[in-house]
């Protein structure tokens, strides 16, 4: 896709801003941790996989899907550029693989009792906490007119 100037990215610490990134970071620890619980409960080594770490799964699957969503439906319809230019280099896996991947995997892959009502609430503490910390980052940054 050439031609299309890359848009939402940055190098270094300064990539941790986005709200795309943690929550990828997140998807891909629990991931790791869900993987070696899973080998466990191959090997028989444990009987099932803890309660906490589903719900854990499903605070990571929520975030990812929140920045496909944001992305296919308010940033990619409102860039220069359009959606194309948000999925340019790694925002490809971070907007589209990645979440569409960890929904799948959720939904169609995960075996274990659901989740009740009160715990499906914890899937919002992700954003809830980036939520302060950029309102918070707003405020510090905003300027009288």
């Amino acid at each position: 896709m050439h031609g299309y100037d890359v848009v939402l990215e940055a190098t270094r610490f300064r990539m941790f801003k986005f709200f795309t990134v943690q929550s990828n970071i997140f998807m891909g620890v629990i991931v790791l941790i869900f993987s070696i619980k899973e080998i466990k409960l191959l090997n028989g080594k444990i009987s099932k996989i803890p309660t906490k770490l589903y719900i854990l799964k499903l605070m990571s699957t929520t975030a990812v899907t929140l920045t496909f969503l944001v992305v296919f439906t308010y940033l990619g319809p409102i860039s220069e550029n359009g959606i194309p230019s948000m999925l340019m280099n790694g925002n490809l896996f971070f907007h589209l693989i990645i979440p569409l991947l960890s929904i799948i995997s959720f939904i169609f892959l995960d075996k274990t009792e659901k989740l009740n009502f009160k715990q499906s609430f914890y899937g919002i503490i992700p954003t809830a906490l980036y939520a302060v910390y950029y309102l918070g980052n707003v405020i510090l940054h905003m300027e009288n007119e």
